[in-house]
């Protein structure tokens, strides 16, 4: 499992011929980086004495954020391993048999649902890492005030993520028959990508002031 490898030997299977990791692994491991970064300014926040003189109700949002943020590394590196099964898995399928017309429609079939599969991925990956920039933003606003740059890092990262995932979206819908499919697929990334710069500047934009 890709999840399970250290730093080292992650990269230097990402730099190697091999078909996965690709973009794909990249985005979701940046995206955990972005939710680790997060956990560890509110790791960091509670208990502290600012964090005290914080009302019941701040100090509820920081540990929900907290919770969430921890979640979501979880998920984004699970995602490492499914987006590298879903590449492997529309691979294979254009080695399937082609020698008489059933095999033909049923190779066109399984490459059909198997990039599908490939476009679903991070497409799921691009829809959590956006739901980091709300936890960012608390951690900005009710942060340790000294963490507040590596709370900016994780924004970048987000956008990072986001933007990663929408192509590895985008290079899979040109394969995809499902007009339908491809139209709505198309169009969240198009939102997602906008939304995002839009929390992006405006998290940037607070903590340039701040610092």
């Amino acid at each position: 499992m890709m999840q399970n490898l250290t730093v080292e030997e992650f990269l230097s299977k990402l730099a190697s011929a091999a078909p996965a990791p690709g973009g794909g692994g990249g985005a979701a491991l940046v995206s955990a980086i972005s939710a680790a970064l997060n956990s560890m300014v509110f790791n960091l926040t509670v208990g502290k004495k600012a964090y005290e003189n914080y009302s019941d109700e701040i100090k509820e949002l920081i540990k929900r954020s907290l919770e969430e943020s921890n979640e979501l590394i979880k998920f984004f590196t699970l995602y490492i391993d499914k987006d590298a099964e879903a590449f492997l898995k529309l691979m294979n399928s254009y080695k399937l048999p082609k020698e008489n017309e059933e095999q033909k429609i049923a190779r066109k079939l399984a490459i059909e649902n198997c990039t599908k599969e490939a476009a679903k991925i991070p497409m799921i990956v691009a829809e959590n890492v956006y739901k980091l920039y709300p936890i960012i933003w608390t951690a900005c606003n009710y942060g340790n005030k000294n963490l507040i740059s590596d709370a900016g890092v994780a924004a970048v990262l987000v956008q990072a993520s986001l933007e990663s995932c929408i192509l590895n979206v985008k290079v899979n819908l040109n394969y995809i028959k499902d007009e339908k499919l491809k139209h709505d697929m198309d169009k969240k990334c198009m939102d997602l990508s906008a939304k995002g710069e839009e929390w992006k500047s405006k998290i940037m934009r607070f903590i340039y002031e701040s610092i």
